[in-house]
């Protein structure tokens, strides 16, 4: 059971991805405010306290989301059959999505698509 090396670059591009749509994407803003509300009144040293910090800090969870993407990615591999598609499919299709983003951010502005829309 060994990652390869294109398991590695898959999962800073799903990071990234992940970090991308919790900071950035409509879909999670409910919960990015429930989690900054959180954050504001909880107790200094608490585990409420240190877990919402690292949501919101995107320097913080692009240390984080890696590690935790590999582990799934290690027990789909040891689980085998179809836990590892999945987690594989889940982790190439993220990964597939940010380098999507990178890539339009390059692009002339006429050939770019909205993200906004």
């Amino acid at each position: 059971m060994t990652v390869s090396l294109l398991d590695l670059c898959a999962a800073v591009f799903a990071a990234g991805a992940i970090i991308d749509v919790w900071f950035n994407g409509s879909i999670f803003a409910t919960q990015r405010a429930i989690v900054q509300a959180k954050q504001d009144v909880a107790a200094p040293g608490t585990f409420r306290a240190w877990w919402t910090e690292l949501l919101m800090c995107p320097f913080c969870l692009s240390y984080h989301i890696p590690f935790y993407l590999l582990v799934l990615v290690l027990s789909g591999m040891y689980l085998g059959g179809t836990f590892n598609l999945l987690t594989h499919l889940l982790l190439y299709s993220l990964a597939v999505t940010r380098l999507s983003n990178l890539v339009n951010a390059v692009l002339p502005e006429k050939t770019q698509y909205d993200r906004r829309s």
